[in-house]
């Protein structure tokens, strides 16, 4: 186990031991190079709690990062907040103009579409995560 201390944008940080589970990163997607994506990393602490880290980041002027960390007693926990996360909740993207409607629709369509690559790789790496049934 490792000593972990996650940055969260407009909050103090979160520190605790544990291991790190999984990770999805959508700098790269299709090949190419985004100029916004999110990461995310899910760690298990010393005493079974599950750690969401979430970035979002961006090389875009005039938008910022964004760092959110949070803890969940079990993976059923863990799944709904990323369900609830808003992929495009940080995005400022095109000029608010007519012109623009269309280019804002295809970003905003390609980071969601992106958002739910990720949660899909995060959770087929996490032990015991699946939805199991009888």
């Amino acid at each position: 186990m490792k000593e972990y201390t996650l940055t969260r944008t407009g909050d103090r940080p979160l520190s605790f031991t544990g291991e790190l589970l999984a990770v999805a990163d959508g700098r790269i997607h299709s090949g190419q190079e985004q100029n916004r994506w999110h990461e995310i990393r899910v760690y298990k602490t010393a005493g079974g709690k599950y750690v969401l880290e979430i970035e979002y980041c961006t090389c875009w002027q005039g938008e910022n990062s964004h760092h959110r960390g949070s803890v969940h007693s079990n993976t059923d926990a863990l799944l709904a907040n990323l369900r609830d996360y808003n992929p495009i909740g940080r995005l400022i993207g095109f000029p608010p103009h007519p012109t623009y409607a269309e280019k804002q629709a295809r970003l905003e369509e390609s980071l969601r579409q992106r958002w739910e690559t990720l949660v899909t790789e995060i959770f087929d790496e996490i032990p015991d995560a699946a939805e199991r049934i009888e």
